[in-house]
């Protein structure tokens, strides 16, 4: 479950929450388990073995295909990998084959890129987006992909330009598809429609009214933007080519009661941290954000205002100067200010958030009292491709051992998940197992069937088995948990917030704001034919073991805190006064 339109805002790279280990047999947890070898080898070994001893479980086939995959060193071994998936298709959706089986459909895909050049523009446009999603999310097979890289570049020449304006019946169709997309992939249809009110067709008749004549393609991917904000679910998402920007203003807002209001800023430009931000180019920063929050994604209002305002600054990224005026100390001041690179902005660069070196950060605020931060639940690895398994896992939950290793004798732990966005499920369910009594479950997923597979209610695991992931052995470590979160905590740490305020209430505190409230299994589900939109949908329904829909009911906070002026120019966290304060008087 997973993060954002430029890399984290809006969730480009969603984990994948697969509900693959519904079964509590013992076969399937040997099975299951088998995965998590201390080294590659050990691990195919031993899901080489179950698999001659039973050639036709689709969880055994399964496994050592997704490792095999993931570990190839030869043409053999994805041959092997290739030869396993072909008797997993009939009984696992075909879409939870996607991350696994790139190096076949890359070979497949080659072949078929020049006869779609000749064909089907539109189909040639869906599969050149596929594939370069799965190159992002498979980096490593780089050399496996080499052998048609000249064949991507030459179906991105061989397309036509796009168009810079569309006709009202252009944007019409993109709209009527984007409906029927959703309408047939989304697995959150009647669960929304209770929540907000609002159907897809009120949706959709509400776009249509915004429809003019002639359109540029901004209007037209924004009228197609604001359509999927309306579905409030986060993991609802829509790529636009080149609509991402690769520059914003020198500086980073929070919405405090005071307004809008710096709290970081690149030395080098002229602004500084306790400016409140009032207009740029004549444009009030509150008017700007209220047109950013109807193009952003989150599963409740408050979690696409927190988006909103992480990229408002990004409204501005042509490469000229733009005309900023702010508040200081009682003086209206205006500045030429020139937008810079994303890169080179910490808070919006996700390689630097989710770095080795930052994503986990820890230390003791006093002898007994730990502090531990979490940025993301995807860390970046150059060598590792974000998972839900294998080399990936078994890093970074060493990581956090070494960590807990530490702070586990603790008698106050205050766990700050601020902003975090989401990531690998498996990897907030380790953490959470070292607080809460294991096994865990963690939830029950329901994945929306595929067109033709369609049986029952539409949806899998009709019985409600909760999904498992690897969990430490050892003892419960009993420290009282005090966590900070805000409108950014997302996806995997609502699943986390909510293993923790589920399963052991009365040692865990939230402080702060609402999370986001969202948890789901987005996938890309289609391309619109006009704006080339790429639409990316939740699959499946996620419901706590006790039936509880979790989509949009975000883990409310017990004390509440809310940002001023002050605070942000006088160098105050809040949050961490508010939970230190706690911790006194508890003791």
């Amino acid at each position: 479950m997973k993060i954002s339109t430029f890399a984290w805002l809006t969730f480009l790279l969603p984990g994948f929450c697969l509900d693959l280990f519904a079964d509590d047999t013992p076969t399937a947890v040997q099975v299951f388990n088998a995965r998590y070898g201390k080294t590659a080898q050990e691990t195919i070994q031993k899901l080489r073995e179950f698999y001659r001893q039973k050639p036709d479980d689709w969880r055994t086939r399964y496994y050592l295909a997704t490792v095999l995959i993931e570990q190839a060193q030869s043409e053999s071994e994805l041959r092997e990998a290739d030869l396993l998936l072909d008797g997993v298709e009939k009984v696992v959706e075909p879409n939870w084959l996607v991350p696994w089986s790139l190096a076949r459909k890359y070979e497949i895909h080659a072949k078929r890129l020049e006869s779609l050049l000749a064909q089907s523009q539109t189909q040639a446009i869906a599969l050149q987006a596929e594939l370069a999603r799965d190159r992002e999310l498979r980096p490593t097979l780089s050399k496996t992909m080499a052998s048609f890289e000249t064949v991507l570049a030459r179906l991105h020449q061989g397309l036509d330009a796009p168009k810079t304006e569309l006709t009202g019946d252009e944007v019409r169709e993109d709209l009527y598809a984007l409906k029927s997309l959703v309408a047939s992939r989304w697995a959150y249809v009647e669960e929304k429609q209770r929540q907000t009110g609002r159907s897809l067709d009120v949706i959709l008749a509400t776009s249509l009214s915004q429809v003019k004549p002639r359109m540029n393609m901004q209007e037209a991917s924004d009228l197609v933007r604001m359509f999927v904000s309306n579905l409030l679910d986060g993991h609802c998402v829509v790529e636009l080519p080149g609509a991402v920007p690769r520059r914003a203003l020198p500086f980073k807002v929070q919405d405090t009661s005071h307004g809008l209001i710096v709290v970081e800023t690149l030395p080098s430009a002229p602004f500084q941290v306790g400016d409140r931000w009032l207009e740029v180019e004549g444009v009030n920063a509150y008017s700007a954000l209220s047109q950013q929050e109807q193009l952003a994604f989150g599963s409740t209002l408050a979690g696409r205002r927190w988006n909103a305002v992480m990229a408002l600054p990004t409204r501005w990224h042509e490469d000229r100067s733009y005309r900023v005026i702010i508040e200081r100390g009682g003086n209206i001041l205006e500045f030429d200010s020139k937008p810079v690179p994303l890169e080179t902005l910490p808070w919006l660069n996700f390689a630097y958030i989710a770095s080795t070196e930052r994503w986990l950060e820890h230390r003791m605020l006093s002898p007994n009292v730990g502090y531990l931060r979490i940025s993301t639940w995807s860390p970046v690895d150059g060598d590792l491709t974000f998972s839900n398994s294998g080399p990936y896992i078994q890093k970074f939950c060493s990581q956090l051992d070494a960590v807990m290793a530490k702070l586990q004798k603790t008698e106050d732990l205050v766990l700050d998940l601020r902003g975090n966005g989401g990531g690998s499920d498996a990897l907030c369910t380790w953490l959470a197992s070292y607080f809460v009594s294991h096994p865990l479950k963690i939830y029950v997923l329901r994945y929306r069937q595929m067109e033709g597979l369609i049986r029952g209610d539409g949806f899998q695991n009709p019985e409600h088995k909760a999904t498992h992931y690897p969990q430490r052995s050892g003892q419960v470590v009993p420290a009282r948990l005090w966590v900070l979160v805000d409108s950014g905590c997302f996806s995997a740490t609502d699943t986390f917030l909510n293993i923790l305020t589920r399963n052991i209430p009365d040692r865990v505190k939230i402080i702060g704001r609402n999370s986001n409230g969202g948890i789901g299994g987005p996938q890309m589900v289609g391309i619109l034919r006009n704006t080339r939109a790429a639409l990316t949908v939740s699959t499946c329904k996620a419901y706590a073991v006790s039936g509880e829909l979790l989509e949009g009911k975000p883990v409310k906070v017990d004390v509440p805190v809310q940002w001023t002026r002050d605070d942000i120019i006088n160098g105050r966290d809040p949050d961490l006064e508010a939970a230190l304060t706690l911790i006194r008087k508890a003791n």
